[in-house]
């Protein structure tokens, strides 16, 4: 995915962009809210996104018109970042939560 790259806004606004053409590559729709984080798979297929205020970490497939592909579930009551990562391996994802517990998800796609 040389070139491309992904951007969110606190307008819940999340595309993909190219550094080749001007304008959006790919638009995805799904938060409600802010977006605080994002991050793309080791393979660049999949795009997270984490939003203030909103329980769900998006998982949109960047190959099919960003479609969502799976959403993770986690408490989210602040407008505060609360960040998530995955492992080398793409297969956990780890997020914490606003009562401070950390949820880990197994999974494999």
């Amino acid at each position: 995915m040389n070139g491309v790259f992904g951007a969110g806004c606190y307008n819940s606004t999340l595309a993909l962009y190219s550094t080749e053409i001007s304008g959006v590559l790919m638009p995805f729709y799904g938060p409600n809210e802010g977006i605080t984080q994002i991050k793309f798979s080791g393979d660049g297929n999949r795009l997270y996104c984490g939003s203030r205020r909103e329980n769900e970490i998006y998982c949109f497939d960047t190959r099919y018109n960003g479609e969502v592909l799976r959403t993770f579930t986690r408490e989210v009551e602040t407008n505060q970042r609360i960040e998530f990562d995955i492992d080398p391996s793409d297969s956990v994802l780890v997020t914490g939560n606003t009562s401070g517990h950390v949820t880990l998800y197994d999974f494999v796609m």
